[in-house]
């Protein structure tokens, strides 16, 4: 979505994306040197990729799971697995605030 954009942020061309054996997984992307990228970032120019980038829609097909398909994993989630699936980051909050009623005193809001 980078391509052909003026206003997009330098982002790391991904050259190759694989799972042996199905448990770690890797990226393989564009060298892109942190200390010269750093002498043109100013903080203001950091706010603006970030900006730009949340903006971006996301996909049609795209689900909260993990990739090639399945239930969300993170620790917060028993055995490190989702109890179902969420078809939208609206469904992961909505979830997540019925469960933090039983434990916590403050809702999760979105951004």
């Amino acid at each position: 979505m980078t391509v052909g954009d003026p206003t997009a942020p330098r982002v790391p061309k991904i050259y190759e994306y694989f799972t042996p054996g199905g448990r770690m997984a890797y990226l393989v992307m564009e060298y892109i040197d942190a200390e010269s990228a750093s002498a043109w970032s100013t903080p203001r120019q950091v706010t603006e990729a970030l900006q730009w980038l949340r903006d971006l829609p996301a996909p049609r097909d795209a689900v909260v799971g993990t990739v090639g398909g399945g239930y969300a994993r993170h620790r917060i989630f028993k055995d490190d697995s989702a109890p179902m699936p969420f078809s939208s980051m609206g469904a992961l909050q909505r979830y997540m605030n019925t469960v933090c009623s039983c434990y916590c005193t403050f809702p999760i809001t979105s951004h």
